[in-house]
């Protein structure tokens, strides 16, 4: 009977032993782990913090690098978004003065043979700023859609001659942007945003995704506009003289006012009916 008891104990010793080192171990794991991600943070802040300084250095090819650096800390840091996309956005709006370009497209192209020659005359944006705006285009690759206040605000930027293909920016703000001859093909998405006003002549669209889009009074002469869809977008008063249409989709797109090439009508239809 003793030994039994005796046995019983040095079990339960045992076990207790085993209990108190495995809790030691998951304290000591979790202590560990703790270290390792306030580590990790510590990196993410510190790399946003210098992308945000080098921003303001005169050198373009640093302020470049800057904007990948702002793009990788996008990527790892979910509480940092918004203040990354905010920031981006910023920069593109201050660093891409606009020209009067009112007076800049009153004679431009009205036909889309004629956007070589026209898109020819027009710059290119600076590293730092084809950069900047690239890395904005990306983030939505998977179409997931982004978060609260992540939807860039780029109006009255100047991208003229921008290569975005296959960009991605669903529910941005484009309120008269001048985005004349930018390439936005394979299947670039501008879902739900806003374009009200915007330059877009000559601008490569084909197969974009304009659904919901709000194009109200945007200029789209010359555009390539092929197999884009356009389902319930507003293109009222929309200029689309001298734009290529073929395959493109119309259904319950707003076209009241709209410019159009002759015999290329697509109808009337007025937003709310």
């Amino acid at each position: 009977m003793g030994d039994s008891n005796g046995k019983s104990a040095a079990k339960v010793s045992a076990m207790a032993a085993i209990a108190s080192a495995v809790i030691a171990a998951i304290v000591s794991l979790s202590v560990a782990l703790v270290g390792q991600l306030a580590e990790k943070q510590k990196q993410v802040d510190d790399k946003y913090a210098a992308a945000l300084e080098r921003l303001g250095n005169p050198n373009p090819d640093v302020r470049m690098g800057a904007m990948y650096m702002l793009g990788s800390v996008h990527k790892r840091s979910t509480d940092d978004r918004v203040a990354i996309v905010e920031s981006i956005s910023a920069y593109l709006r201050a660093h891409t003065s606009q020209l009067n370009v009112k007076v800049a497209t009153q004679e431009g192209i009205v036909h889309f043979n004629e956007r070589a020659q026209y898109c020819a005359q027009l710059p290119r944006p600076d590293i730092d700023v084809q950069a900047a705006v690239g890395v904005l285009s990306r983030r939505d690759t998977n179409g997931e859609g982004f978060g609260k206040g992540e939807q860039p605000d780029l109006h009255d930027v100047r991208l003229t001659r921008a290569d975005l293909p296959g960009a991605h920016f669903r529910n941005g703000n484009f309120t008269d942007a001048d985005l004349r001859c930018a390439i936005f093909t394979s299947k670039s998405s501008f879902r739900s945003a806003i374009l009200v006003g915007a330059h877009l002549q000559g601008a490569k669209l084909r197969s974009a995704d304009f659904r919901g889009a709000d194009l109200r009074k945007a200029d789209l002469r010359g555009a390539d506009l092929r197999k884009a869809d356009l389902t319930g977008a507003d293109l009222t008063e929309a200029d689309l003289r001298g734009a290529q249409l073929d395959g493109a989709q119309w259904k319950e797109t707003c076209t009241a006012g709209v410019k159009w090439s002759n015999g290329a009508n697509m109808g009337i239809r007025n937003c709310g009916q």
